[in-house]
């Protein structure tokens, strides 16, 4: 199941990715392309309104013999254009602020990577070092157990050479 997309103008991919990062990878492209579009409609809007003062023809009568001028009729779509340009730049502030939070997230996360990875390498250097002393030990150990078995054998020798 695919999460709700919050912003309805964004795509979100389709294998379930997080709508975030879509836009984080093609945010520069969505934006130069959603800035050529507001030049493209303020170039249709500035000429609409250019006809509009020159030419009668744009003004309309109402059934009550009102004149319009025809902006009450552009308010609605200016005004939906308004909020949703709102919203996307909402929704690039909270992009930006979820960014630095995971930047900041992904800084401790190495520190703390770093540090355990030192601490490792110190562990290492103390189990070398046990490792090494143990060997030194038992080396002692045996070294002195067998100075004592030769010299239990030439006793046991001496003895033998006694009772003869």
């Amino acid at each position: 199941m695919t999460p709700l997309n919050p912003h309805p103008f964004i795509p979100t991919a389709q294998t379930g990715s997080n709508s975030y990062q879509v836009f984080a990878q093609d945010n520069k492209c969505y934006l130069i392309i959603f800035i050529c579009f507001l030049i493209y409609l303020a170039v249709i809007i500035k000429i609409y309104f250019d006809l509009y003062e020159y030419n009668p023809i744009f003004v309309k009568i109402k059934k009550n013999d009102n004149v319009e001028t025809g902006m009450e009729e552009l308010s609605a779509p200016i005004n939906n254009l308004k909020s949703k340009v709102e919203q996307l730049i909402n929704y690039h502030q909270q992009l930006k602020q979820d960014k630095e939070s995971l930047l900041a997230d992904i800084a401790k996360l190495q520190a703390a990577l770093d540090e355990q990875k030192a601490t490792i390498e110190q562990l290492e250097k103390a189990n070398a070092a046990l490792i090494e002393n143990n060997n030194n030990e038992q080396k002692t150990v045996i070294t002195e157990t067998r100075t004592k078995i030769n010299e239990l054998v030439q006793e046991i020798d001496n003895c033998i050479a006694l009772l003869k």
